[in-house]
């Protein structure tokens, strides 16, 4: 059985691993800093280790492997969350300035 700090941190790592996500796209992108798509990897990574969170529950034990997966799947929740979002409400296209 988990305890709480132990769940906290394995919602903390999903967390983090949203995080990176946003920040390596956002790196990658020529566009500047938008603080709202930043903090729509930060939701995902939470809803992410909720859903890690809920899978780890029955594990005896937590070790560094299990943070390391934690980390991964909020880095997946998010690309996929992303991917996801883009194909169900679609791309918006940009009106020409001017």
């Amino acid at each position: 059985m988990l305890t709480n700090i132990q769940v906290i941190g394995i919602v903390v790592a999903s967390v983090i691993g949203a995080i990176g996500t946003g920040l390596l796209g956002f790196l990658e992108s020529d566009e500047p800093f938008n603080i709202r798509k930043f903090a729509s990897n930060i939701i995902r990574g939470g809803i992410g280790g909720a859903f890690s969170a809920f899978g780890f529950s029955t594990v005896e034990t937590v070790n560094p492997w299990t943070y390391l997966a934690a980390f991964l799947i909020g880095a997946g929740f998010d690309v996929y969350g992303k991917r996801g979002a883009g194909v169900i409400l679609g791309k918006k296209e940009e009106k020409p300035s001017g």
